[in-house]
């Protein structure tokens, strides 16, 4: 009776490893199926309005501009309200502009926490699942016209910055970005009038 009650339960271990196995294949095809219509793609841009929120702020900090993404590399975000400024992110490194002139530039290491967020939007821009794949551990939903990326960083240094990265989008393109820190600071982006 035992070593049936054994046998039992190894079939259905066996069972359930071959049922999620066939779900984590169909939900890379699903995801890799968005991935590779949204690299299709080779620029893409946006209109957003982004909030900050973070424990030092007594109130969320609001902006309002462009983003634009060139393949594979390249993301500018054109900030036109509260003030005028532009951040382009172009192989790795972050320059930022105000009016016609250059601030600062900042290498965006991997294990950099803004780079974190910025790579994970230029690997789903881009069509990147490998690079997703080695990098977060990742819970795709597709709900027929709408779609989540759930992003939870691998590496243990950077899980202790970054708790959760959402995306959401409907067919090609990307509706919000929700980067949550884990001290509980946020970052949300809705992007609209796409183009």
């Amino acid at each position: 009776m035992i070593i049936g009650a054994i046998e039992m339960t190894r079939v259905i271990a066996a069972y359930i490893v071959i049922v999620l196995s066939g779900y984590q294949s169909a939900y890379a095809i699903q995801l890799q199926g968005l991935l590779e219509k949204m690299a299709s793609t080779a620029e893409k841009s946006a209109l957003f309005t982004e909030t900050k929120t973070a424990y030092f702020l007594k109130n969320p900090l609001v902006s309002k501009g462009t983003l634009e993404f060139k393949s594979p590399s390249t993301l500018i975000k054109r900030i036109t309200d509260p003030e005028l400024l532009e951040q382009k992110i172009e192989g790795g490194v972050l320059s930022i502009y105000q009016g016609t002139n250059q601030g600062e530039t900042l290498s965006l290491t991997p294990n950099n926490e803004l780079a974190v967020g910025v790579n994970a939007i230029l690997w789903v821009l881009s069509g990147s699942f490998d690079e997703l794949n080695n990098n977060f551990h990742i819970t795709f939903i597709d709900d027929v016209n709408n779609w989540t990326i759930e992003l939870v960083p691998k590496d243990s240094e950077l899980i202790s910055k970054i708790a959760i990265i959402l995306l959401k989008g409907t067919g090609g393109n990307i509706n919000l970005i929700d980067i949550q820190h884990s001290n509980g600071n946020s970052i949300k982006t809705v992007l609209y009038g796409h183009q």
